[in-house]
């Protein structure tokens, strides 16, 4: 962006809100489907729960962090940043959804382990996970398969 001369325009949204949340469920679909094709980690498939839950995990981390930060912003006394710039900065983010399975395959082509417990001891059942596991690409909330 320093060989620009308005970078400015990374910052702003390129269409209306609908279309941009369309845009963020299909790379949402994209992950999920990256994830299946590269066989990484096992609990992506392509069944209507996980479909679900991917085309609004990028919506959600679209949203969420951008009224949430533009709301601290003006609280901190940044009066003058626009929500656009905001928003437009966390929708132009959701791209890394799609270089998380490449990270995954190239952790699992070097052997890492496709799941680290994070704090407490494991425990599941088939209504409650207390534990989040860690692929190479991403933190995510999981359920080891068998």
């Amino acid at each position: 962006m320093v060989f620009l001369k308005d970078d400015s325009a990374f910052l702003t949204l390129p269409v209306n809100l609908p279309l941009l949340i369309i845009i963020c469920g299909i790379i949402g679909l994209t992950r999920n489907a990256l994830q299946v094709g590269l066989n990484t980690p096992i609990f992506y498939s392509f069944t209507p729960d996980i479909l679900w839950t991917m085309f609004f995990w990028p919506i959600h981390l679209f949203l969420f962090p951008s009224m949430l930060l533009h709301g601290l912003l003006r609280l901190m006394g940044y009066q003058r940043i626009s929500i656009e710039s905001v928003f437009g900065l966390t929708f132009y983010l959701q791209i890394l959804h799609i270089l998380v399975p490449f990270f995954d395959w190239l952790g699992f082509a070097i052997g890492l382990p496709w799941m680290y417990e994070l704090g407490v001891p494991a425990k599941s059942t088939d209504l409650y996970i207390n534990y989040l596991v860690m692929t190479p690409g991403i933190i995510v909330h999981g359920r080891q398969s068998a």
